[in-house]
């Protein structure tokens, strides 16, 4: 992960194509580190800031970022994208 975030990430510039790294054990960390914490810290639920279901946020956050692409890629080919 660190290997794609620095050498493609970082230089969008130079590279159109890259093989993007498998993120399902991240993802499975991070959830898991994320229940942790507010288990074991009850005042951060009550924290209005916080998402209430990981699982639900982070699809959010999967379908802003594919829409985002999209856009980007139809600017780069001159179309404009569907919503």
């Amino acid at each position: 992960m660190k290997d794609y975030r620095d050498d493609f990430v970082a230089h969008l510039e130079e590279q159109e194509t890259t093989a993007i790294p498998n993120l399902n054990v991240p993802y499975l960390l991070t959830a898991f580190y994320y229940g942790k914490v507010k288990s074991s810290f009850p005042a951060l639920q009550a924290e209005s800031f916080l998402p209430v279901h990981f699982d639900r946020y982070y699809d959010g956050c999967l379908k802003q970022a594919n829409y985002v692409l999209q856009q980007v890629n139809a600017g780069r080919h001159g179309l404009s994208a569907k919503a």
